[in-house]
């Protein structure tokens, strides 16, 4: 039959730490820093389970988390109060009425009862500062009752509960392609068996630097908090040689970081792009340059151009796909009061302005050095840029492009 309402009905705890206590066996139930709980009214935690738990007994012991003892009414006799134990302890002992077992085998199962060491004679005594019963010597005759006693010692860990079911296993992240396999070290004198591929034919080198690839696919969610990618290669070596990472346009993106944790863990740090869209992919592999691959510096200048709808490139430039990462425009000539620009990604100007900029002040050098990407649609290896004056005669413009080559 059911357990019927009591005072015992209920076990707070409180968490005075500064992070959150996860109680495992007890279908995960977590206690949050600084917060008062009542474990018995959480979805399928009983007294059973409190009594078997020994993540909460580990917790309790080592003060991660505090009892907060209940307060019976105090209109309740002593023997009102020894009815509900007796009450309680058949129905425990009984197994809820339905012939099955119990793991209360004595009274310190009770998790209101303490009694650590008892003695010959000893009576249970209720210590209301605790919300415990303890067990003390009995007292003389008919008196005042005494000074409530210490609470006694915590008593020994109940048995252990069963295992909690196993959680559902995660997805298998992408296999990454096989890397192409390193050329063959110098032969040196008779070492140790190596790891490496294996070179020509003589005495065995000196273990040589493991060679492989690692691809990973991810979005926005497998980020932390911070926006980093922990990425789990298990290549082997904690120095990799390429971290390339491509964003959901399929273009190379320098990352804010790469930090090397071990032989088979690297942190992405990608803070300066978060939040992402779509689906990304990280490229890693033991061989060639670090932070991303080849990355190819780029420069546009031109001089003397009149304000309108500019097509603009030069011998050094070369390039479709680029991260612009400063430019600056400066009247050379000319009384233009303000000016207007606006870059677009074909030389029909049409379609949305990839970046622009209004009311400038012709007296400043207009410069900008905020990262952006900039793709020409008609594969000109041009950008097309658009000046406006607003107000005064016609000026003439330096105009200078920095970037970084876009495979």
């Amino acid at each position: 039959m059911p357990i019927r309402k009591s005072y015992l009905d209920t076990f707070k705890v409180r968490n005075p730490g500064k992070r959150p206590i996860t109680l495992g066996d007890l279908v995960n139930v977590t206690v949050l820093q600084g917060t008062t709980l009542d474990l018995l009214k959480q979805p399928r935690v009983t007294k059973e389970k409190l009594n078997q738990s020994a993540d909460l007994q580990t917790a309790l012991r080592g003060g991660f988390l505090i009892r907060v003892a209940p307060r019976p009414a105090l209109s309740k006799s002593d023997n009102e109060r020894a009815a509900t134990i007796a009450s309680e302890l058949d129905t425990l002992g009984a197994g809820g009425g339905g012939g099955g077992s119990s793991n209360v085998q004595a009274l310190d199962d009770l998790t209101d009862v303490v009694v650590p060491s008892p003695s010959d004679a000893d009576v249970l005594t209720f210590d209301i500062g605790s919300g415990t019963w303890i067990n003390s010597p009995p007292s003389g005759g008919a008196g005042s009752t005494g000074p409530t006693g210490p609470a006694g010692a915590i008593g020994a860990t109940g048995a252990d509960g069963s295992d909690g079911a196993i959680g559902a296993t995660g997805a298998i992240g992408a296999i990454g392609a096989i890397g192409a396999t390193g050329a063959d070290g110098a032969i040196g004198p008779t070492g140790p068996a190596g790891t490496g591929a294996t070179g020509t034919a003589g005495p065995t080198g000196a273990d040589g630097t493991p060679v492989g690839n690692f691809t990973l696919s991810f979005t926005d969610a497998d980020l932390t908090s911070g926006c980093l990618l922990i990425v789990q290669h298990n290549l082997g070596i904690q120095y990799v040689g390429a971290v390339t990472v491509y964003d959901d346009l399929d273009l190379i993106t320098a990352p804010t970081a790469v930090i090397a944790i071990d032989d088979n863990t690297i942190d992405v740090d990608l803070s300066s792009l978060c939040p992402i869209t779509g689906t990304w992919v990280v490229s890693i592999g033991t061989g060639g340059g670090a932070g991303g691959g080849s990355l190819t510096l780029k420069e546009l200048g031109v001089t003397g151009q009149a304000a309108g709808d500019l097509n603009l490139t030069d011998a050094d430039w070369g390039i479709s796909k680029s991260r612009i990462d400063y430019f600056t425009i400066i009247e050379t000539n000319g009384t233009v009061t303000n000016f207007d620009i606006a870059f677009f990604e074909n030389d029909a100007f049409t379609g949305a302005v990839r970046y622009g900029a209004s009311g400038l002040n012709s007296t400043d050098d207009w410069q900008d050095d905020l990262e952006w990407i900039y793709i020409d649609e008609d594969s000109s290896d041009e950008i097309h840029l658009r000046i406006t004056e607003n107000a005064g005669t016609t000026g003439s413009y330096d105009i200078m492009v920095r970037g970084i080559e876009l495979l």
